[in-house]
């Protein structure tokens, strides 16, 4: 039996005013699109509990997704691959992602939007656009470290990957071992945090201007220097001026010879 004018316009109140929790209404109830339009605004989540036949409705869907974007989940198939009710869902929380069509999951729009909010969205769109240029750029502006989540082709790339080092030195270590080897992307890295030295090759761990860089920055990088470099005076000496303590990433040799000046 439908409910009457007087029963929705009451349970509505009582929703409105907290004085009933929509999940524990029984299923004639929630079966009335009314009732369940008004709960789904008050709370998105309600839309865990909401007749099978709502689940494809459109207005209530987008209603709920809105207000609760990891309401998606619950969704009908048919609306996860509504790319309108996919971009409300996501400007809500990036983790709606999770819960839509892989064919959505390839929208650009929808993919530029999630990445500037978080970067971390980089790793829940498609993989076709985690090798798209433009949308990983915007992903590690936003956060570096999501450079781990691009296509290994990007991580090639000199300008994704100035990027992200030039953000946040760390990214480094998601490069590829060529651009780990490129002067210009290390000294960036370096000049910005010395701690970056450990990600670098083994050959810019040996030229000077990087490595004296990088241990004025922060002298315990001494450890990331070559072996040739740990016998330097001079590289020695900068991290020697940050802490005594870093003396011993030093060779043996220049131990011996802070040790006996102080």
């Amino acid at each position: 039996m439908p409910l009457s004018e007087d029963e929705i316009k009451c349970i509505i109140d009582h929703l409105l005013n907290n004085k009933l929790k929509y999940e524990l209404l029984s299923l004639r109830i929630r079966s009335n699109r009314e009732v369940t339009l008004i709960a789904v605004k008050i709370l998105g989540s309600n839309l865990d509990f909401v007749p099978e036949k709502f689940r494809d409705d459109r207005e209530i869907v987008l209603t709920a997704v809105s207000k609760w974007g990891l309401s998606l989940e619950n969704a009908s198939d048919n609306l996860k691959n509504d790319p309108e009710i996919a971009l409300a869902a996501v400007k809500n929380t990036i983790f709606a992602l999770r819960f839509i069509t892989n064919n959505i999951k390839n929208y650009k729009e929808i993919a530029m939007f999630a990445v500037r909010k978080d970067g971390y969205a980089l790793k829940l769109i498609s993989k076709d656009l985690q090798n798209d240029y433009k949308t990983v750029l915007a992903a590690v502006k936003n956060s570096s470290n999501s450079l781990r989540f691009s296509s290994e082709n990007l991580k090639n790339n000199f300008k994704i990957v100035y990027a992200a080092v030039s953000k946040d030195p760390s990214a480094l270590k998601y490069a590829s071992d060529n651009l780990k080897n490129n002067y210009k992307i290390v000294f960036a890295a370096v000049k910005k945090s010395g701690a970056a030295l450990k990600y670098a090759s083994e050959s810019l761990r040996d030229n000077f201007l990087i490595a004296i860089t990088a241990v004025s920055r922060c002298g315990s990088s001494l450890r990331y220097v070559s072996s040739k470099l740990k016998d330097n005076f001079e590289i020695v000496l900068a991290a020697f001026k940050k802490s005594k303590s870093f003396l011993k990433y030093a060779s043996p040799k220049q131990k011996k010879n802070f040790r006996n000046k102080l």
